[in-house]
Protein backbone atom coordinates (compact mmCIF):
# COMPACT_ATOMS: atom_id res chain seq x y z
CA UNK A 1 0.00 0.00 0.00
CA UNK A 2 1.65 3.24 -0.92
CA UNK A 3 2.41 5.46 1.80
CA UNK A 4 -0.11 8.76 2.41
CA UNK A 5 0.47 12.34 1.28
CA UNK A 6 -1.50 13.57 4.38
CA UNK A 7 -1.28 17.71 2.94
CA UNK A 8 -3.28 16.29 0.24
CA UNK A 9 -6.13 14.49 2.31
CA UNK A 10 -6.85 17.61 3.78
CA UNK A 11 -10.06 19.69 3.76
CA UNK A 12 -8.29 23.04 4.77
CA UNK A 13 -4.02 22.60 5.80
CA UNK A 14 -3.88 25.46 7.18
CA UNK A 15 -6.30 25.57 9.73
CA UNK A 16 -6.02 21.84 10.38
CA UNK A 17 -2.47 21.42 9.70
CA UNK A 18 -1.99 17.30 9.91
CA UNK A 19 1.28 17.85 12.47
CA UNK A 20 -0.41 16.16 15.91
CA UNK A 21 0.88 12.83 15.52
CA UNK A 22 3.68 13.54 18.17
CA UNK A 23 0.98 14.22 20.73
CA UNK A 24 -0.20 10.84 21.13
CA UNK A 25 3.00 9.55 22.45
CA UNK A 26 1.11 8.37 25.41
CA UNK A 27 -0.59 5.92 23.18
CA UNK A 28 0.59 3.72 20.27
CA UNK A 29 -0.36 3.48 17.26
CA UNK A 30 -1.36 -0.31 18.04
CA UNK A 31 -2.90 0.77 21.50
CA UNK A 32 -5.80 2.35 19.52
CA UNK A 33 -8.92 1.55 20.36
CA UNK A 34 -9.69 1.25 17.29
CA UNK A 35 -7.48 -1.52 16.34
CA UNK A 36 -8.39 -3.25 19.52
CA UNK A 37 -11.94 -3.62 17.69
CA UNK A 38 -10.27 -4.89 14.66
CA UNK A 39 -8.44 -7.87 16.74
CA UNK A 40 -12.28 -8.68 18.64
CA UNK A 41 -13.12 -9.28 15.46
CA UNK A 42 -9.96 -11.01 14.28
CA UNK A 43 -10.37 -13.42 16.96
CA UNK A 44 -14.14 -13.93 16.48
CA UNK A 45 -13.80 -15.02 13.31
CA UNK A 46 -10.61 -16.50 13.19
CA UNK A 47 -11.97 -18.69 16.06
CA UNK A 48 -15.24 -20.39 14.98
CA UNK A 49 -12.93 -21.05 11.69
CA UNK A 50 -10.62 -23.22 13.99
CA UNK A 51 -13.62 -24.74 15.87
CA UNK A 52 -15.52 -25.97 12.13
CA UNK A 53 -11.53 -27.31 11.55
CA UNK A 54 -12.05 -29.49 14.29
CA UNK A 55 -15.36 -30.42 14.07
CA UNK A 56 -14.78 -31.57 10.34
CA UNK A 57 -11.50 -33.18 11.42
CA UNK A 58 -13.54 -35.57 13.86
CA UNK A 59 -16.54 -36.81 11.91
CA UNK A 60 -16.16 -40.41 10.57
CA UNK A 61 -19.28 -39.99 7.75
CA UNK A 62 -20.04 -37.89 5.66
CA UNK A 63 -23.34 -37.75 7.16
CA UNK A 64 -23.29 -37.57 10.85
CA UNK A 65 -22.64 -33.82 11.56
CA UNK A 66 -24.72 -33.37 15.07
CA UNK A 67 -27.95 -32.02 14.63
CA UNK A 68 -27.73 -29.22 17.52
CA UNK A 69 -24.45 -27.68 14.72
CA UNK A 70 -26.58 -26.02 12.80
CA UNK A 71 -28.70 -24.06 15.73
CA UNK A 72 -25.32 -23.31 17.65
CA UNK A 73 -23.34 -21.71 14.87
CA UNK A 74 -26.61 -19.98 13.80
CA UNK A 75 -27.00 -18.09 17.42
CA UNK A 76 -23.48 -17.44 16.84
CA UNK A 77 -23.19 -15.60 13.30
CA UNK A 78 -26.23 -13.71 13.98
CA UNK A 79 -24.37 -12.04 17.45
CA UNK A 80 -21.48 -11.94 15.34
CA UNK A 81 -23.33 -9.93 12.63
CA UNK A 82 -24.76 -7.85 15.53
CA UNK A 83 -21.14 -6.84 16.34
CA UNK A 84 -20.07 -6.13 12.70
CA UNK A 85 -22.96 -4.08 12.57
CA UNK A 86 -22.19 -1.82 15.05
CA UNK A 87 -18.67 -1.82 14.64
CA UNK A 88 -19.85 -0.38 10.99
CA UNK A 89 -22.57 2.21 12.39
CA UNK A 90 -19.46 3.43 14.88
CA UNK A 91 -17.18 4.06 12.22
CA UNK A 92 -20.04 5.77 10.02
CA UNK A 93 -21.94 7.60 12.39
CA UNK A 94 -19.53 8.36 14.94
CA UNK A 95 -15.68 8.29 13.64
CA UNK A 96 -16.76 9.10 9.69
CA UNK A 97 -18.34 12.95 10.71
CA UNK A 98 -16.01 13.84 13.10
CA UNK A 99 -12.77 12.81 11.15
CA UNK A 100 -14.39 13.95 7.55
CA UNK A 101 -14.10 17.86 8.53
CA UNK A 102 -10.39 17.71 8.73
CA UNK A 103 -9.33 14.90 5.72
CA UNK A 104 -11.21 13.67 2.61
CA UNK A 105 -12.05 9.47 3.67
CA UNK A 106 -10.34 7.35 1.79
CA UNK A 107 -12.38 6.35 -1.60
CA UNK A 108 -10.71 2.51 -1.19
CA UNK A 109 -12.43 2.42 2.46
CA UNK A 110 -15.89 2.51 0.20
CA UNK A 111 -14.82 -0.09 -2.09
CA UNK A 112 -13.67 -2.42 0.28
CA UNK A 113 -17.19 -2.08 2.02
CA UNK A 114 -19.20 -2.70 -1.04
CA UNK A 115 -17.02 -6.48 -1.44
CA UNK A 116 -17.67 -6.96 2.33
CA UNK A 117 -21.73 -7.20 1.62
CA UNK A 118 -20.91 -10.13 -0.88
CA UNK A 119 -19.04 -12.35 1.02
CA UNK A 120 -21.31 -11.85 4.22
CA UNK A 121 -24.28 -12.55 1.92
CA UNK A 122 -22.52 -15.91 1.11
CA UNK A 123 -21.94 -16.66 4.73
CA UNK A 124 -25.32 -16.06 5.55
CA UNK A 125 -26.42 -18.68 2.88
CA UNK A 126 -24.11 -21.12 3.94
CA UNK A 127 -25.50 -20.96 7.61
CA UNK A 128 -28.91 -21.12 6.40
CA UNK A 129 -28.09 -24.42 4.34
CA UNK A 130 -26.58 -26.29 7.22
CA UNK A 131 -27.61 -29.65 7.24
CA UNK A 132 -26.27 -33.62 8.44
CA UNK A 133 -24.21 -33.52 5.66
CA UNK A 134 -20.29 -32.93 6.42
CA UNK A 135 -20.21 -30.70 2.85
CA UNK A 136 -22.99 -28.27 3.99
CA UNK A 137 -19.69 -27.85 7.26
CA UNK A 138 -16.77 -27.54 4.56
CA UNK A 139 -19.26 -25.15 2.18
CA UNK A 140 -19.99 -22.85 5.42
CA UNK A 141 -15.90 -23.14 6.85
CA UNK A 142 -14.46 -22.03 3.09
CA UNK A 143 -17.33 -19.09 2.94
CA UNK A 144 -16.30 -17.76 6.46
CA UNK A 145 -12.38 -18.04 5.22
CA UNK A 146 -13.55 -15.89 2.37
CA UNK A 147 -15.30 -13.49 4.57
CA UNK A 148 -12.43 -13.27 7.05
CA UNK A 149 -10.02 -12.72 4.23
CA UNK A 150 -12.15 -9.45 3.03
CA UNK A 151 -12.52 -8.59 6.65
CA UNK A 152 -8.76 -8.75 7.37
CA UNK A 153 -7.90 -6.60 4.17
CA UNK A 154 -10.57 -3.93 5.15
CA UNK A 155 -9.38 -3.69 8.76
CA UNK A 156 -5.86 -3.07 6.97
CA UNK A 157 -6.76 -0.66 4.78
CA UNK A 158 -8.34 1.56 7.36
CA UNK A 159 -5.05 0.86 10.13
CA UNK A 160 -2.94 1.96 7.30
CA UNK A 161 -4.89 5.05 5.66
CA UNK A 162 -7.59 6.51 8.32
CA UNK A 163 -6.40 5.59 11.43
CA UNK A 164 -3.06 7.36 10.40
CA UNK A 165 -4.51 10.46 9.48
CA UNK A 166 -6.99 10.61 12.78
CA UNK A 167 -4.02 11.02 14.51
CA UNK A 168 -2.21 13.52 12.54
CA UNK A 169 -5.26 15.86 12.11
CA UNK A 170 -6.36 15.35 15.53
CA UNK A 171 -4.48 15.28 18.87
CA UNK A 172 -6.20 12.78 21.64
CA UNK A 173 -7.92 15.03 23.58
CA UNK A 174 -10.49 16.21 23.55
CA UNK A 175 -12.24 15.15 20.43
CA UNK A 176 -10.93 11.40 19.95
CA UNK A 177 -10.82 10.68 22.97
CA UNK A 178 -14.47 11.81 24.01
CA UNK A 179 -15.69 9.97 20.78
CA UNK A 180 -13.76 7.09 22.24
CA UNK A 181 -15.22 7.09 25.01
CA UNK A 182 -18.96 7.27 24.40
CA UNK A 183 -17.87 4.43 22.09
CA UNK A 184 -17.27 2.40 25.38
CA UNK A 185 -20.04 3.57 27.05
CA UNK A 186 -22.37 2.65 24.36
CA UNK A 187 -21.03 -0.92 23.14
CA UNK A 188 -23.49 -3.87 23.60
CA UNK A 189 -22.50 -6.65 26.14
CA UNK A 190 -20.98 -8.95 23.55
CA UNK A 191 -18.70 -5.47 21.66
CA UNK A 192 -17.40 -4.85 25.08
CA UNK A 193 -16.75 -8.07 26.22
CA UNK A 194 -15.48 -9.55 22.48
CA UNK A 195 -12.50 -6.46 23.27
CA UNK A 196 -11.79 -7.52 26.23
CA UNK A 197 -11.70 -11.02 25.11
CA UNK A 198 -9.23 -10.19 23.01
CA UNK A 199 -7.24 -8.75 24.67
CA UNK A 200 -7.05 -10.92 27.78
CA UNK A 201 -8.44 -9.36 31.47
CA UNK A 202 -5.56 -8.56 32.54
CA UNK A 203 -3.73 -6.74 29.62
CA UNK A 204 -7.50 -5.22 29.06
CA UNK A 205 -6.79 -3.73 33.32
CA UNK A 206 -2.84 -3.22 33.03
CA UNK A 207 -2.52 -1.51 29.49
CA UNK A 208 -6.03 -0.17 28.06
CA UNK A 209 -7.97 1.25 31.16
CA UNK A 210 -4.29 2.62 32.48
CA UNK A 211 -3.48 4.84 29.13
CA UNK A 212 -6.70 6.17 28.88
CA UNK A 213 -7.42 7.12 32.66
CA UNK A 214 -10.21 5.32 33.33
CA UNK A 215 -10.97 4.24 37.54
CA UNK A 216 -9.53 0.69 37.91
CA UNK A 217 -13.07 0.10 39.96
CA UNK A 218 -14.42 0.77 36.66
CA UNK A 219 -13.41 -2.72 35.93
CA UNK A 220 -15.95 -4.67 38.24
CA UNK A 221 -19.17 -2.20 37.89
CA UNK A 222 -18.90 -1.64 33.56
CA UNK A 223 -16.46 -4.14 32.03
CA UNK A 224 -16.08 -7.55 34.28
CA UNK A 225 -19.73 -9.07 33.61
CA UNK A 226 -19.33 -8.17 29.95
CA UNK A 227 -16.39 -10.32 30.22
CA UNK A 228 -18.38 -12.84 31.81
CA UNK A 229 -21.58 -12.34 29.06
CA UNK A 230 -19.28 -12.64 26.02
CA UNK A 231 -17.84 -16.03 27.17
CA UNK A 232 -21.33 -17.15 28.09
CA UNK A 233 -22.58 -16.21 25.00
CA UNK A 234 -20.53 -16.46 21.87
CA UNK A 235 -17.14 -17.84 23.42
CA UNK A 236 -19.27 -21.19 24.72
CA UNK A 237 -20.18 -21.57 21.26
CA UNK A 238 -17.25 -21.97 19.84
CA UNK A 239 -16.07 -24.42 22.26
CA UNK A 240 -19.27 -26.45 21.93
CA UNK A 241 -18.50 -26.63 17.77
CA UNK A 242 -14.69 -27.23 18.69
CA UNK A 243 -15.10 -29.66 20.98
CA UNK A 244 -18.13 -31.37 19.86
CA UNK A 245 -20.24 -31.48 22.94
CA UNK A 246 -23.44 -29.41 22.95
CA UNK A 247 -23.88 -26.80 24.91
CA UNK A 248 -26.23 -26.72 27.93
CA UNK A 249 -29.38 -25.27 27.85
CA UNK A 250 -29.14 -22.10 29.94
CA UNK A 251 -31.29 -22.13 33.22
CA UNK A 252 -35.05 -21.70 32.83
CA UNK A 253 -36.22 -18.70 34.95
CA UNK A 254 -38.05 -19.06 37.69
CA UNK A 255 -41.72 -17.39 38.29
CA UNK A 256 -43.39 -16.16 41.60
CA UNK A 257 -41.36 -14.80 44.46
CA UNK A 258 -38.91 -17.28 43.92
CA UNK A 259 -37.80 -15.49 40.38
CA UNK A 260 -33.50 -16.17 39.59
CA UNK A 261 -31.56 -12.96 38.77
Amino acid sequence: MASINLSAAAVDAKKFPPDKAERWAGIPLDHDQWIFTHNALRREMRSMIEALDSMAGRLKSERNVPAWTAGVIGAWWERHLDHVIDHCEAEEKMYRPLLSTRFIWPKEVETIHNQLDFVRDKVSKAVSELSLDKASLSALRNSLFAYEKNMLAHFVVEEKTILPMMRAYFPPNPEISTLQRQMLENAPDNVMGALIYAMGPDRFRSEFMKERGIPFFVWHVAFKGRLAHYESDMVSKVKAIKTGVKPEDPPAKKSGWFRSN
